[in-house]
């Protein structure tokens, strides 16, 4: 059956929707120190949370495939990384919104992604809890499903976990999400380079 034009496949739209971001900053010829520095962060970030849920859907969805005696634990699996996606995206914000990441040298995914979990600390952890309730229905939620995740035999995750490699679908999204990251991370390091005084474009 032949697609219908307008509906791309969602890694193609995923991979456009980088391009035209990309696009849109380079025909405006917004510098980095114009833009705004956790302005190119921010939307780094959310293309990458978007990048995280989609993969997130496909993983789950094609490792349901075969395995109708594993859906529960594979549901608590898939429901804890969601949750963890949130998680990270609502620790972004409030840190975003503090104005941590308008100074400092934030030149890859992996540097901002540290300060949300390695670097995370318990004074954070009690701040975000003590002022934003939604922050803290959403860490209560995240203990409840960890706590059903826990309470599985973790063993029966191995079939599931290991067939989901031979599909092509996920190997797609796994694909994807890798290209992903390698071309947000470039963004921001040549971002990052820029914000030191460099003159061109981004």
């Amino acid at each position: 059956m032949v697609s219908k034009p307008s509906a791309l496949p969602w890694w193609r739209a995923l991979r456009e929707t980088g391009s035209r971001v990309a696009n849109i900053v380079k025909s405006k010829g917004l510098r980095t120190r114009e833009a705004g520095n956790a302005a190119v962060i921010r939307r780094a970030m959310s293309e990458y949370l978007l990048a995280q849920r989609e993969f997130t859907r496909v993983a789950e969805a094609c490792s349901n495939k075969g395995w109708p005696d594993r859906r529960a634990l594979l549901y608590y699996t898939w429901h804890c990384q969601t949750l963890y996606i949130r998680q990270q995206e609502m620790r972004f914000e409030r840190l975003l919104a503090l104005g941590e990441f308008e100074t400092g040298s934030w030149n890859s995914l992996g540097i901002v992604t540290d300060r949300l979990y390695k670097t995370w600390t318990d004074s954070d952890e009690s701040s975000a809890l003590t002022s934003d309730p939604v922050y803290q229905d959403l860490t209560t939620e995240i203990a409840q499903a960890e706590k059903a995740r826990a309470s599985m035999d973790q063993e029966l995750l191995e079939g599931p976990l290991r067939t989901i490699q031979n599909q092509a679908e996920y190997r797609v999204a796994r694909e994807v999400i890798a290209e992903k990251v390698r071309g947000l991370d470039q963004w921001l390091a040549r971002a990052a380079s820029q914000s030191k005084g460099r003159a061109s474009p981004v």
